[in-house]
């Protein structure tokens, strides 16, 4: 391997977005003022980044959701077409069926009963700061009360997600852990 195919290969170490929480990335909602106002701050770190080009060339071939390289989803549709580059299915199995939104509800579900940190980093593939977020949300707002079981006693289920969940907060981290490890 020479040493220009290694520095390519390995721009997501100097991305700026490494410095930022990776829920920037990917917006609560699709529309609105508090959409367009989280799109313009993602895309205001995406502006200075020294590795734009190589990260919007990825987000091209491999990344459905989140703003990546500069852009949107929907923008990244529009090049998609205009460029003839298709989006590969690089992260199938990873996330569950539902999606980003129905993976972060699921987590927050899980912080509401109780899962620490470090399991909410592990079942739903998030960064520290994502999970110790949704743990504050969970205590912020009041649990509801238990579910009484078949004999009574209180019963609290985490959400099942499956086991190849990624094990890494970044998009391209999860899909080149993928390719590691197969």
């Amino acid at each position: 391997m020479t040493a220009a195919y290694n520095e390519v290969r390995n721009w997501p170490a100097d991305a700026l977005c490494v410095q930022v929480d990776p829920d920037l990335f990917f917006p609560e909602t699709d529309r609105g003022t508090a959409f367009d106002r989280q799109v313009t701050a993602a895309k205001r770190v995406c502006a200075g980044c020294p590795v734009l080009t190589p990260c919007l060339d990825y987000a091209l071939t491999a990344l459905p959701d989140g703003i990546a390289g500069g852009t949107t989803p929907t923008e990244r549709v529009s090049l998609r077409r205009r460029r003839s580059v298709e989006l590969q299915d690089v992260r199938a199995g990873l996330l569950p069926p539902d999606g980003q939104r129905e993976r972060a509800a699921a987590g927050r579900q899980a912080a509401a009963a109780g899962a620490d940190a470090s399991e909410l980093m592990r079942r739903f593939g998030v960064v520290r700061e994502t999970a110790q977020r949704w743990r504050s949300d969970a205590h912020a707002h009041p649990r509801p009360p238990l579910r009484q079981g078949l004999w009574g006693r209180g019963v609290r289920r985490l959400p099942e997600l499956p086991s190849e969940s990624p094990q890494h907060g970044r998009p391209w981290q999860a899909t080149q852990h993928r390719k590691e490890s197969e």
